[in-house]
């Protein structure tokens, strides 16, 4: 395993959604996924613990508690305009 479990866990996201989630728009990245016989990666096992702490209950009380709300990418389009550089 290339990562330590305790930074992929219930209690990790918890504390990253109270300490580092403000007001606005914020994107959490993750890779969750199932380890398949026609898949192979270095970060694999980590995957199937990412599914398992997304979907604890433990998580969705939390977004309840702090009023966060998760939405798609296309609901985000839908109340941004994006802008390019000039």
């Amino acid at each position: 395993m290339v990562t330590d479990l305790d930074h992929i866990s219930v209690s990790a996201l918890q504390n990253i959604l109270h300490d580092e989630v403000q007001g606005g728009w914020t994107e959490v990245s993750c890779h969750p996924g199932y380890i398949t016989p026609d898949f192979s990666a270095i970060y694999l096992h980590e995957r199937e613990e990412e599914i398992r702490t997304l979907t604890n209950p433990c998580i969705r009380q939390t977004l309840d508690e702090l009023g966060i709300q998760l939405v798609n990418y296309a609901t985000y389009l839908t109340h941004h305009t994006p802008t390019l550089g000039v």
